[in-house]
């Protein structure tokens, strides 16, 4: 089975890592986040660095001020660094520039959004694992996050290899970030084999063909994704997430309302433990990947629409 971690008591303390939280302009949310944050047994001992962005209109000021102002009252943590941009950058800009600048200086991170609420066990879990898997080379970083897709599948492991990441509760480390290639060179106009790069859900072709043909736009986690299947790498994700995504209310910038990805965090009694020698396992990752799969039908009308040429434009207007 491999060498084991369970017990936070083992972590040295002094090689925890940062944890990096995202905001913008939901107080409500991000009070939440931190609560269940400062939860964990770890964070009185941890290194809490929250990140503003600037707002992108002038309606979004004074929430945004609000927010600020409450990151600013904040104790609990080992340290509180703060980051408050004075232009907007975006999701996926402010992203890939602040998860850079923390990593350069700590040499890993732990990501969070201004709508992931985690469970107590979450940072006992994440540093176990970043201190653990470092060791292997093919593995590109951790989840907290798990769809609910194993309810009615049984494996004794409480974690898993996915060649999929993901931007729900997740960390990795300096030189594992420093190989992604942002422009993804490899894309090569979208000749490169799209079988195997479906094999982390068949939705991936289809969000990196947006990103790179029809908006440009950085779209960081499907980059990411990217990289670490051109470099035959993995994320370990935990069989029960220990995280839940509040933010599928239609109140976020980017996700519109959904229970699909619901997670009850309460159920989590324990920190998973970790095997050094985990295996890939096929069988899990083709469950996980059905539950990112769009329908036969939708994927015909989508071929339909590329070949036509409307695909973009529909894109464009659903923008």
């Amino acid at each position: 089975m491999g060498f084991k971690y369970s017990k936070w008591m083992d972590i040295v303390l002094e090689s925890l890592s940062p944890v990096l939280v995202f905001t913008y302009n939901r107080l409500e949310q991000t009070k939440i986040v931190i609560e269940h944050l400062l939860n964990n047994k770890l964070s009185e001992h941890t290194i809490l660095i929250v990140h503003s962005d600037y707002p992108k209109n002038k309606g979004h000021t004074e929430s945004v001020k609000k927010v600020r102002e409450y990151l600013k009252s904040l104790t609990g943590f080992k340290k509180i660094f703060y980051i408050f941009r004075d232009e907007n950058l975006g999701v996926d800009n402010a992203t890939i520039k602040t998860v850079s600048e923390v990593i350069d200086k700590h040499g890993k991170v732990i990501v969070l959004e201004d709508d992931i609420v985690t469970s107590e066990f979450f940072l006992e879990y994440m540093n176990n694992a970043l201190n653990l898997y470092q060791k292997r080379s093919d593995v590109f970083g951790i989840s907290a996050y798990n769809p609910p897709v194993f309810d009615n599948l049984s494996f004794s492991e409480d974690i898993y290899l996915n060649r999929r990441g993901t931007s729900w509760g997740w960390a990795t480390w300096d030189d594992r970030w420093k190989e992604i290639d942002w422009d993804i060179r490899k894309y090569n106009n979208g000749d490169y084999d799209k079988k195997k790069f479906s094999l982390g859900g068949k939705d991936l072709p289809w969000v990196l063909y947006r990103a790179m043909e029809i908006e440009d736009s950085p779209y960081w986690d499907i980059r990411r994704d990217f990289n670490m299947f051109t470099l035959s790498k993995y994320f370990v994700f935990p069989k029960i997430s220990l995280i839940n995504n509040i933010g599928l209310d239609g109140s976020g910038e980017h996700c519109k309302k959904t229970q699909l990805f619901y997670n009850d965090i309460s159920i989590v009694k324990k920190t998973p433990l970790l095997d050094l020698n985990v295996t890939y396992n096929e069988g899990l990752q083709k469950s996980f990947s059905n539950y990112y799969s769009p329908s036969f039908f939708s994927l015909g009308v989508r071929r339909f629409l590329k070949l036509t040429g409307l695909y973009k434009l529909i894109i464009k207007l659903k923008g």
